[in-house]
């Protein structure tokens, strides 16, 4: 009430799927995002341009586009993630989850769905999954329908493992 009797000009739009991502997106931002960081941003990311402005205001956050900068944004998202898991289980190479300390992920707890189910509302070009292998796509499916929040537990099982591996 507020801001709106200060802008009146300005349209003030709530939309409580933004606000689901935001809240995944903000598990992985908080822990990784110091003040004054310079952050390198993808091309052409509309969602993570979006996610990451507050943090702009927030922390004094530097979002650049080329040279200097103390992290890159890797705009991996849930899916992808746990399917190149699968993946790489499949095919006996064993976990492959190897996130890079260089690199901040705001998107690795957002699901496709949800994404595009976002993007589509804002009239914006929506993403395809990278992951092209046809196993771990048809046992993601399989899973989908058993246990629908598998997508979360299978990261944390990685990320558990991959700890607990390096120490």
């Amino acid at each position: 009430k507020t801001f709106n009797n200060q802008y009146p000009e300005i349209e003030v739009v709530r939309n409580k799927l933004f606000q689901k991502i935001c809240s995944k997106s903000s598990k992985v931002l908080s822990m990784e995002l110091k003040p004054n960081t310079r952050i390198l941003m993808p091309e052409n990311n509309y969602l993570v341009e979006l996610l990451l402005e507050p943090y702009t205001r927030k922390y004094g956050v530097e979002l650049v586009y080329s040279g200097e900068h103390d992290l890159a944004v890797n705009p991996v998202i849930l899916d992808d993630e746990v399917n190149g898991i699968f993946e790489g289980i499949f095919k006996g190479e064993g976990l492959n989850y190897n996130l890079d300390e260089n690199e901040i992920y705001p998107l690795i707890n957002v699901s496709l769905d949800w994404i595009n189910s976002f993007l589509e509302m804002d009239g914006q070009k929506l993403i395809e999954s990278q992951n092209k292998s046809e196993l771990a796509n048809a046992f993601s499916e399989f899973l989908d329908d058993v246990a629908p929040q598998y997508r979360e537990n299978v990261l944390s099982a990685a990320a558990f493992i991959d700890k607990k591996q390096k120490h």
